[in-house]
This record gives C-alpha cells, sequence and structure tokens, in this order.
C-alpha cells in the first residue's frame, strides 16, 4: 500500500509540522503494514504559484503513483487572492485526482462555524468545502467540535468521518533546568514565567494577558512565537502600543519564532503555560507542549472546552472574562495540588494519543479504504 501526503512544508507552518509529527509516527509501522508512504509539499498561500491551478494539477500528479492521496486541508494553502479569498484552487486538486480514480484521505484542520454569518458567506464556504468533503472517500477531524459541524452545516454522513485528536510526543527531549533557562532567555529570575506559545495573530489573545498583567504579582509574561501574516503583524504593533501605554516594558518578552529544538528551553523557564485564543479549531501548539511538566490554562472556545473534558489535561477560564482568567492564573501558579494534577492527567494523554496511536488510527483509515 502507498499513499502521498500533501501538506505544507513544516518549517512553515503548523499543519506541516503536524503531517511530520505524522510521518515520524508512521515510521514503526512501513514494514509490518507493507507500507510506503512519501510526502509532497505545497506553497504557503503568499506563493504567487498559488494563483496557477496547473501548479496544483502537477502536485497530483507527483501523487498519482499511489493507491491513496492524503491531503492535509486548509483553505489557507490551496490558492489565495490577496491573502483574502483562499482555498478556490482546491477544485483542480481533488477533481484530478478523482479523475485517476484514487482513493482520497483528508484531515480536514479547520473550518469556520457559519451558524452566524450572512447568506454570502454561508453559500462561499459551502461552494468551498464541497470539493474537500464530498470528493473524499474519508475524512479525519481532529475533534467532535469540527465533526458535528460539518455534518450539521455541510450533510456530510458521520460514517464518513473519524475523529482523531492531535497527538503528543512520548519521546520529547528533557526540559533544561529551569535555573540555566532563566539565565539563558535572560528572564526575571524572582518572577512566575507565564508563556503564550504560538503565533502571534489576533486570535491568540496575547493582548488579554497584557491588560491583565498589572493585576498579576511577581509575573513576567514570555511571547514564544513569530509573526506570519499581515494580520499578525498590526496585531503585534496593537500589544507593542499596549506595552508602551501600561508600562509593561520590564515585563513581557518577546521571544520570536520558536524552533522546535528551542523547546526544551522555553518550557523549562516556564510556570504556567496560557493559550487565551478567541477562536480556533485545534492547536498544535497545545499538544507540542504537553510533554513538558508544565501546567496548561486555556480559554473556554468550544475546541479546548472538548479537549478539557475528554482529558482533564488542562484547566479553562471563561473566554471573555478577565476577572476569571487573574483567578486561575494565581490558583495554578501557587497551588501545588492543582498543578499536579493537570501534570498526571498530562502523562496519561500522552500514553493514549501519543503520534505512534495518532499514526496506527490514520493506517486503519487507509486500509479500510483500499
Amino acid at each position: 500500500m502507498k499513499v502521498n501526503i500533501i501538506s505544507t512544508n513544516p518549517a512553515t507552518c503548523g499543519i506541516g509540522m503536524t503531517n511530520e509529527h505524522l510521518m515520524r509516527g508512521m515510521k514503526d509501522f512501513l514494514h509490518t503494514h507493507d507500507l510506503t508512504v512519501k510526502d509532497i509539499y505545497l506553497y504557503e498561500n503568499y506563493n504567487p504559484k498559488s494563483l496557477n491551478p496547473f501548479y496544483f494539477i502537477k502536485l497530483i500528479k507527483k501523487a498519482k503513483d499511489g493507491d491513496i492521496i492524503h491531503i492535509q486541508y486548509n483553505h489557507d494553502c490551496f490558492g489565495s487572492l490577496n491573502r483574502k479569498i483562499n482555498g478556490f484552487q482546491n477544485f483542480f486538486v481533488y477533481s484530478y485526482a478523482r479523475l485517476l480514480r484514487k482513493k482520497i484521505i483528508t484531515t480536514l484542520h479547520e473550518t469556520p462555524d457559519l451558524s452566524k454569518s450572512n447568506l454570502i458567506r454561508k453559500m462561499f464556504y459551502r461552494i468551498l468545502n464541497f470539493c474537500p468533503l464530498h470528493f473524499s472517500n474519508h475524512i479525519i477531524v481532529m475533534s467532535n467540535t469540527i465533526k458535528n459541524l460539518i455534518v450539521r452545516q455541510d450533510k456530510i454522513n458521520p460514517k464518513k468521518i473519524s475523529v482523531i485528536p492531535m497527538g503528543a510526543l512520548d519521546n520529547a527531549p528533557k526540559k533544561i533546568n529551569k535555573e540555566k533557562a532563566i539565565e539563558q532567555l535572560n528572564l526575571p529570575s524572582d518572577k512566575k514565567i507565564i508563556t503564550l506559545f504560538g503565533y502571534i495573530e489576533p486570535n491568540k489573545g496575547h493582548d488579554k494577558v497584557l491588560l491583565a498583567l498589572n493585576k498579576l504579582k511577581n509575573v513576567h509574561f514570555l511571547i514564544a512565537g513569530g509573526v506570519r501574516s499581515e494580520k499578525g503583524e498590526d496585531y503585534k504593533k496593537k500589544m507593542l502600543q499596549i506595552i508602551d501605554e501600561k508600562g509593561l516594558k520590564d515585563r513581557v518578552t518577546f521571544y520570536g519564532y520558536v524552533h522546535e529544538d528551542a523547546n526544551p528551553l522555553i518550557l523549562g523557564a516556564t510556570d504556567l503555560l496560557i493559550y487565551p485564543y478567541t477562536g480556533i479549531s485545534n492547536s498544535l501548539a497545545l499538544t507540542t507542549a504537553i510533554p513538558y511538566d508544565v501546567p496548561i490554562l486555556t480559554s473556554d472556545i468550544q475546541p479546548f472546552k472538548e479537549f478539557h473534558h475528554n482529558h482533564g489535561a488542562t484547566r479553562i477560564f471563561k473566554t471573555d472574562d478577565s476577572k476569571d482568567m487573574i483567578k486561575k492564573i494565581n490558583k495554578i501558579l501557587n497551588n501545588e495540588k492543582t498543578s499536579k494534577r493537570l501534570l498526571e492527567k498530562q502523562k496519561l494523554f500522552i500514553s493514549l494519543f501519543n503520534w505512534r496511536e495518532i499514526a496506527r488510527r490514520t493506517i486503519e483509515i487507509y486500509r479500510r479504504c483500499i
């Protein structure tokens, strides 16, 4: 059985890094399952070739020697007009794959909830989702939240959808000693370090932490992530303005883009990870951090709420309630029992949902589709 996986480059995109972890997890199964896997990289949506339909057809031609084409799908990666209208080239990808009579597996990373959208936006996304969802032989999503969404919005048969959560490393490098990490990052040794891990984007909620920082005693805020979009650039300017207006210059550190090799350093210095996101479908930044024995606090948006209820490996706060966020931060930082319970649940999650297990479940879907 030969599988060709179309994904973004892991050096530039979280979806690509997710696929990289999946590929590594599959290595243990290559011989025992008579499996061959090859990855084919997409360009990011800002590449000029994203406007050329023949470029995407060539991608499928590269994958036509396999039994299965597995597409790691997000609208941003399949054609973009001015980085505003994304995904319109997916028609060529899925139509040509069907024409070649290949089995198609799609991992759907994100899709918007259209329940409060106007009619034009609803129609646009239903058209955009049609090929990825209806032309696929099977669809993988990472939460029941997304599954229920596409069953309701796009009328997809639930039997065609499998929920396989984002995995965590069970062989992550050991994090660096806290004192050494603090020294290397030039952080204050007399403060608790709370870290927001991931790209700087408006939906990540950095501003929520900045606006609450003066009400948190003995806390320093480490922003571990770079900017990758124009929206991110504008959002960072807003963050710098808050820092200036609130006098927070000595209480905030920008690390920049975090390469995978830097995770032990960043998380070695961290006392609490916070994800105050206002909207997202899943988070590699969350599961990447789980193996490093750091307590995690998230907002209560639906995907994080589902993760909390299913695994108990995080605490949640009310998304638009800064008082609740501050209360939960203080409780975790100052209550050793709370932190210990979270870390025990994180270890259980790793044992159940490490990347080898995620790979095994994915291979089972491949076999069912052949």
